[in-house]
């Protein structure tokens, strides 16, 4: 991703497996992002008010309480991210969970393991679309396939 300082995107992993985040963080870096990937969950939403990111890569399965669908909902309740595109991720295969994050009017889905060609374009695609101010897509396609 060749862009410039001044279109730097930022975004922000939310995800509790140490080695899946630091896999994300490097492979987002490579690509010319900036990327914040909070050690701890409950600091996502924090540091998501100091530094708003362009998009939000969110794993459902998170610890202490509150899943990725809960972080959707207090990320959608701040004014500095509540439009911000938020990707779901997660290694479950459930139909309901693709339909849970259509409904919380998430931006895209995505399996794990995530490879990295399939996880640049839906980030470019929401991307894209965020810059033309469109709402958020159905949470389905080609990288949805579930049970």
């Amino acid at each position: 991703m060749s862009e410039t300082a001044v279109n730097i995107k930022r975004v922000l992993v939310v995800e509790d497996d140490v080695d899946a985040r630091e896999i994300l963080q490097k492979m987002l870096t490579a690509e010319g992002f900036q990327v914040s990937a909070p050690a701890r969950v409950e600091s996502a939403a924090s540091e998501a008010k100091k530094h708003p990111p362009d998009v939000v890569l969110m794993d459902i399965m998170l610890p202490g309480g509150l899943d990725g669908f809960d972080m959707v909902r207090v990320l959608r309740r701040s004014p500095t991210t509540a439009k911000a595109p938020i990707i779901m991720m997660t290694a479950r295969r459930k139909r309901e969970d693709i339909v849970h994050s259509a409904q919380l009017g998430v931006a895209g889905f995505i399996l794990k393991p995530i490879e990295k060609d399939t996880l640049l374009t839906k980030i470019k695609a929401v991307l894209e679309k965020a810059a033309q101010g469109s709402g958020a897509n159905p949470a389905v396609g080609e990288d949805t396939q579930a049970d």
